[in-house]
């Protein structure tokens, strides 16, 4: 069974984050449908929304870290380009 097949056996209409198993050769695939169900929480921002609440940031952190990550690019940018 190819990667298409597996990944059209998995999917389990009418409910956005689940998987199937697929059995491979009468072997349940787990593995496959973890690897696939956390690439869904993660596309989702399920997993970075979890993280972010675990510990509460001041909004001023906030915009520092936002403030810091914009200089970081720009600089990038401007060496890239020189």
């Amino acid at each position: 069974m190819n990667k298409k097949q597996k990944h059209f056996e998995s999917i389990q209409p009418g409910t956005p984050k689940s998987n199937r198993v697929v059995s491979i050769n009468g072997k349940p695939d787990i593995s496959f449908a973890i690897r696939k169900w956390k690439k869904m929480l993660k596309d989702d921002g399920t997993i970075e929304a979890v993280r972010q609440r675990q510990e509460y940031e001041k909004p001023n952190f906030t915009k520092r870290m936002q403030r810091e990550r914009g200089k970081f690019l720009a600089q990038k940018a401007t060496e890239r380009y020189s």
